[in-house]
């Protein structure tokens, strides 16, 4: 929330920073709208799209995080962002005590997108990004989690949210440079980055918004490099009027001409990013060089991110999180963290024993797990190892060392 607030400043500041107000004569002239076509010709999706699409997305829990058309949200004990967003606000029922606990915890999973309007995204992008999702969002803490998904049931979700209809707009090279100069002159970069593209400069946002609503903005802003995902006649369409398309955008329209918006979209659309350097793999942190009891990891590593998935189901009215008793597509573990005899009994098939006497890549697997989350956000993911915790940060070298530690100990109570 701190975050939250900080935001919302800067954000009035980038927005009040143009003096120059123009007289009132001079109002922007009315949007003009897109020549674009939107697909209306395609069929309705057959019941055997929506059956199986609907079968794929409540076996990986899609609504945990994000709200789906036709789709129910999760009871609160399933709802991660709705659960996380009533104990912010205080109407989660619990001890006030275990609330402001829990609020000093909370960094991530505050906010998803909604899955509405998806019929603007590339069917084939979508599965890929299923199988390997990636940050899309650099502002917004939190991400989509790497979830055991097969290619038909990635297949079947993006039959169920997208069409595979083709895209009809075709850009003109020449205004690539344009585009350019008006993303600079428009706000743009004021809420999105673009990576690997140079000489992006934000500038105050030329339309009125509210405060609250220009932070959320920028929270929910996406990485424009990634806007290849987007089909090429929805992209015009959305930099003119971005609720026309997605009625509960965050986005604000800009009041962008035909002309305008094709010319930002030729931009968007034809600038290559310059290619990331290949990332090493992150190696396993020193031995801290001393033993380390259970209390000493539950206060700085356990209870402020892995009780998250991995909790007594008590605390969690019934659910123990995907850690425990299942979630996201992964069967349940029944590894609880929370307590200390239930930590070092394990899980049903004796997951913690494994984690002192199996290694992978000659470390314990629990080092290695919380390693390899290091390496999906350097888009290293290894299928064969999730990286935890799922969805959220990694966590910092330093807890990694103390847990690493933790096991290495024996896993001790003291």
């Amino acid at each position: 929330m701190r975050l939250f607030y900080l935001v919302s400043i800067l954000a009035l500041l980038v927005a009040c920073d143009d003096k120059t107000k123009p007289a009132p004569e001079a109002k922007p002239a009315a949007p003009q709208k897109a020549a674009v076509v939107f697909e209306p010709d395609l069929p309705p999706k057959s019941n055997q799209i929506v059956s199986a699409g609907k079968a794929a997305i409540a076996k990986y829990e899609c609504n945990r995080c994000h709200r789906i058309e036709d789709i129910k949200p999760p009871v609160m004990a399933k709802d991660c962002v709705g659960c996380h967003r009533a104990i912010i606000e205080g109407t989660y029922k619990a001890p006030e005590d275990k609330l402001e606990k829990w609020r000093n915890n909370i960094k991530s999973l505050l906010d998803a997108p909604t899955l509405r309007a998806t019929h603007r995204f590339k069917h084939q992008w979508m599965v890929t990004f299923l199988q390997h999702p990636h940050d899309l969002r650099p502002r917004l803490q939190g991400e989509m989690p790497v979830m055991p998904i097969t290619e038909a049931d990635a297949i079947a979700i993006a039959d169920y949210l997208t069409h595979k209809g083709t895209s009809v707009a075709v850009f003109q090279e020449d205004l690539v440079e344009k585009g350019r100069a008006l993303t600079n002159e428009k706000g743009c970069w004021s809420c999105h980055s673009m990576r690997g593209v140079d000489g992006l400069k934000a500038s105050p946002i030329p339309v009125e918004v509210k405060p609250d609503e220009l932070a959320h903005a920028m929270l929910m802003a996406p990485d424009l490099s990634h806007v290849h995902r987007v089909k090429e006649n929805y992209l015009i369409a959305w930099l003119q009027d971005p609720k026309a398309v997605k009625p509960d955008s965050t986005m604000p329209s800009m009041n962008l001409s035909k002309s305008e918006a094709e010319a930002i979209a030729a931009f968007l659309s034809l600038t290559t990013p310059a290619p990331k350097g290949e990332p090493g793999a992150v190696q396993r942190p020193a031995p801290l060089g001393r033993k380390v009891g259970y209390a000493e990891v539950k206060e700085k590593v356990l209870d402020k991110v892995c009780a998250h998935c991995h909790l007594d189901q008590a605390q969690g009215n019934g659910d123990g999180g995907p850690g425990n008793t299942g979630g996201f597509g992964y069967a349940g573990k029944g590894l609880d963290f929370t307590r200390f005899a239930a930590a070092r009994q394990g899980s049903k098939n004796r997951e913690t024993d494994r984690m002192l006497s199996t290694q992978i890549n000659g470390m314990p697997r629990l080092t290695a797990f919380v390693l390899e989350r290091h390496n999906e956000v350097n888009g290293l993911d290894n299928p064969d190892i999730p990286g935890m915790p799922l969805g959220h940060p990694p966590l910092s070298m330093e807890q990694i060392q103390l847990l690493d530690a933790w096991v290495v100990s024996g896993m001790r109570p003291r």
